[in-house]
């Protein structure tokens, strides 16, 4: 019984943790004493560092001229975010998570700006179903198994039956938000491809118009 209260507090911990992690933005202070804050996008260690503030500008700055970098909490969900609901704002798949104007969507939100691509909005949902799977499975198999492979490290008798459930579970989990985050990064490609191309595409037709019979574009 207190295997199992501890298991079950240990995933409600780690459930905790990743939530406070998503709602987490970069703060990068320069020497110079400015301050910029948004998702870092690209970085080479000790070379550079590419960010992609609020209004969607990306900046790169050289190793040399950062002094430090943080991370700090933000309410997306109070923010001043203007979704460019059904428009052909791109989006960026970082690490299981989707953005926007540098900051990170909500899935519902995702499933808005998708909502005029069905392909893309298809392709979300699913990588959203294979990652709650995964973790629904992942995190008490885990946490099975931490137990378990701990305890033994410690000089305890094993559970053969605890480590071996915990670790089948874990890589089952594992598997399941592979091909999620797959599925997700796949939909922000869809959407970023299908919006570049529709604002650029363009009609030649055959008929009459005011000027007379001939051929006209359409935009």
């Amino acid at each position: 019984m207190r295997k199992i209260l501890l298991i079950i507090i240990g995933t409600v911990l780690t459930v905790t943790t990743l939530t406070a992690q998503q709602n987490m933005r970069d703060v990068i202070y320069l020497k110079n004493g400015s301050i910029i804050k948004g998702i870092i996008i690209e970085q080479t260690h000790n070379v550079s560092y590419k960010i992609q503030t609020a209004d969607g500008s990306i900046f790169i700055y050289p190793a040399s001229e950062v002094e430090k970098i943080t991370k700090e909490n933000f309410d997306s969900a109070n923010s001043n975010f203007n979704l460019a609901f059904g428009g052909t704002s791109e989006l960026i798949y970082q690490n299981g998570n989707v953005f926007q104007n540098g900051r990170r969507l909500e899935p519902s939100q995702v499933q808005t700006v998708m909502a005029n691509n069905s392909n893309a909005l298809k392709s979300y949902n699913t990588g959203r179903t294979f990652t709650v799977i995964g973790t629904v499975i992942g995190m008490p198999c885990a946490a099975m198994f931490g137990w378990d492979l701990g305890g033994r490290m410690a000089g305890a008798e094993g559970n053969n039956t605890l480590l071996i459930v915990g670790a089948t579970g874990t890589a089952v989990a594992i598997l399941f938000e592979l091909v999620g985050m797959s599925n997700v990064k796949k939909s922000v490609t869809l959407y970023n491809s299908t919006s570049s191309n529709s604002s650029i595409i363009t009609k030649l037709s055959f008929g009459v118009t005011h000027k007379g019979v001939g051929f006209y574009m359409q935009f």
